[in-house]
């Protein structure tokens, strides 16, 4: 599958547990997005924890996008334009708040400069507020003080706390909101139907692609639903175990590049051992800069010899016009791309016919 559109969580998954982007995957990142790949980024963190990120990997640059609050506003990066947005209704904040407060937890919401406290901080609002660098506001009457559009609420507290939360609120507000863990110990309250995979869908049908295009990467429970709907989910090593049950392929951690690694497999071509022992070069020959960016540029553009130069090729160096008929044949059925391969190993290799043809069906077949 030919996929265009590269999906990453950002917490536990992106970033590792420094809460960086190591630098050989913001290196692949760049290199996907210079060959027309998009990539965006979808998070529960408010927008202005997510565009140090969107920065840091060029997003604005190379046209990606951000995909804030689990779901609830869509920014293009290259613009600046807001391509969706939702928010809470206002009417929900007072009885949220009052359900909240008779527990152990606090209640959050965001504004453009800080997050909003409107019980008290624990270590996991002091978590959240880390995660995005933005102060904590403490604030005595909550429900008063947002006054303005709000794309989401975040409970924060212990998993047995946010849980019980959780079947309380659910009861309460019934299909009014969007209510779900994206940790044990955050409780999402969001706009209803909002989720991950819904706006990722919106965003497919505004750039005129499909999900199974998109390769989605997350580890937490509100990655579940978009990695259902993408062409290829793919859980982090560390995720949760319910989202690895729901994932079609698992990757390394967040601390071992797992991003990186589903890169490398499903964006980029990568040179396997077996290509490299059937050459007198070596395999060091395939990783000097020269030849990858020579191999790699043509692998992946391709296009550039026809079939007819391929049928023609092949006449001349290896067949009498007897077996012609059956190469055209065989021609006819390959994919551009590995015609284009095939006569890369003729043209750059000393070898017999007999090793490239082991080599091609072995690769693609």
């Amino acid at each position: 599958m030919n996929y265009e559109v590269l999906v990453l969580d950002l917490d536990g998954t992106l970033t590792n547990s420094e809460k960086k982007i190591t630098e050989p995957t913001k290196e692949a990142l760049l290199d996907i997005q210079q060959k027309g790949k998009i990539v965006v980024l979808a998070s529960g963190r408010p927008t202005p924890g997510i565009l140090p990120l969107a920065h840091e990997l060029e997003l604005e640059k190379y046209g990606g996008y951000v995909l804030s609050f689990n779901g609830a506003k869509i920014i293009n990066c290259s613009t600046g334009e807001v391509l969706y947005n939702k928010t809470i209704p206002s009417e929900v904040i007072r009885p949220a708040y009052e359900l909240a407060k008779d527990y152990d937890v606090d209640i959050l919401a965001y504004s453009d400069d800080a997050i909003i406290s409107g019980i008290c901080p624990n270590s996991y609002t002091k978590l959240e507020a880390r995660i995005n660098s933005l102060p904590i506001r403490r604030v005595e009457n909550f429900p008063a003080y947002i006054n303005f559009p709000t794309n989401k609420l975040l409970i924060s507290g212990e998993e047995s706390l946010t849980a019980e939360l959780e079947i309380k609120l659910k009861s309460h507000f019934r299909k009014l909101l969007n209510i779900y863990r994206s940790e044990p110990f955050f409780l999402e309250i969001m706009p209803q139907n909002i989720d991950k995979a819904y706006t990722l869908q919106k965003l497919l049908s505004a750039i005129g692609l499909t999900a199974d295009q998109m390769i989605c990467c997350g580890d937490g429970y509100n990655d579940i639903t978009m990695l259902e709907s993408a062409g290829l989910g793919v859980a982090m090593a560390n995720a949760q175990p319910l989202v690895r049950e729901k994932a079609d392929y698992i990757t390394k951690s967040n601390d071992e590049d797992g991003v990186l690694f589903v890169i490398d497999q499903f964006l980029r071509y990568k040179l396997s051992t077996s290509f490299c022992r059937l050459f007198p070069f070596g395999s060091s020959f395939f990783i000097c800069p020269s030849f990858k960016q020579i191999f790699s540029s043509y692998f992946l553009e391709a296009g550039n010899f026809s079939k007819r130069l391929f049928h023609r090729l092949i006449q001349m160096i290896f067949f009498s016009n007897t077996f012609i008929p059956k190469i055209h044949q065989f021609a006819h059925n390959l994919d551009k791309k590995c015609i284009d391969f095939f006569l890369i190993c003729i043209l750059f290799y000393p070898v017999s016919f007999r090793q490239i043809c082991f080599l091609f069906f072995s690769l693609f077949f």
